[in-house]
C-alpha cells in the first residue's frame, strides 16, 4: 500500500504542512516508482524531506512538473526492502495558498505506477490518496454601505447597497444577499 495522510490545517495558518508519503505490507521490496499530484492552486509545493533512510538510489523530477501539481519519483536497488507498517517514505512540503480541501494522489502520468521485488517481479498495490482539509476557525468578516433612503414613485432602482468590504482568511468569501418588502 502507497499512501498519504488527510491534514486539518487551521486557515490563517502560514506554516510549511509536511505531508508523508508511507508505505503498508512494503515486504522484500526492490523498487517502485509513481506521480504525486496536488491542486497547485491550492499548495505551493516547497521541497522533499526525510527520505527514509533504508532507499540507496532514489530519483525525482520536482523541477520541471511542480508548476502543473505533480512530482515522479523512483528508487531501485539490489537487495529488497521489508519496512513496517505506516513507515515513512518521504515528507513533502507545502504552503497553502488557499481554497478548499485538496486532494493528494498517485496518479500514473507522466510515470507509471510499478512496484517490483528482489526477484524484479511486479508486486500488487493498493493506493491511499490523502486530503489537505482548511479549517475554518475565523467568521468572515463583512463590512455593510451605511444606509440609503430613495424617494419616488413605483418600482425604484436602489444602487450601491453591496457590502462595502469582506474577507474570510479561509479564501475569498461567497456573498448573496435579497432585500425583500423594503419602505
Amino acid at each position: 500500500v502507497l499512501k498519504t495522510d488527510t491534514i486539518e490545517v487551521s486557515c490563517s495558518s502560514s506554516s510549511v504542512i509536511l505531508v508523508p508519503i508511507r508505505v503498508r505490507d512494503f515486504t522484500d521490496v526492490a523498487g517502485m516508482q509513481f506521480t504525486f499530484q496536488w491542486n497547485p492552486a491550492h499548495l505551493d509545493y516547497a521541497y522533499i524531506t526525510d527520505i527514509n533512510p533504508a532507499f540507496d538510489a532514489v530519483a525525482f523530477d520536482s523541477i520541471n512538473l511542480v508548476n502543473t501539481g505533480k512530482f515522479t519519483f523512483s528508487w531501485s536497488q539490489l537487495n529488497s526492502v521489508t519496512l513496517p507498517d505506516d513507515a515513512v517514505v518521504l515528507n513533502v512540503a507545502f504552503n497553502r495558498i488557499g481554497g478548499p480541501a485538496t486532494t493528494l494522489n498517485f496518479i500514473e502520468d507522466p510515470t507509471a505506477i510499478f512496484v517490483f521485488n528482489g526477484s524484479f517481479e511486479e508486486i500488487p498495490y493498493t493506493l491511499g490518496p490523502g486530503l489537505i482539509k482548511p479549517l475554518d476557525s475565523t467568521l468572515p468578516a463583512i463590512a455593510c454601505p451605511p444606509n440609503v433612503t430613495v424617494q419616488g414613485a413605483g418600482g425604484v432602482p436602489v444602487n450601491n447597497i453591496a457590502p462595502a468590504s469582506s474577507s474570510d482568511d479561509c479564501g475569498a468569501p461567497v456573498i448573496g444577499w435579497t432585500s425583500t418588502g423594503a419602505t
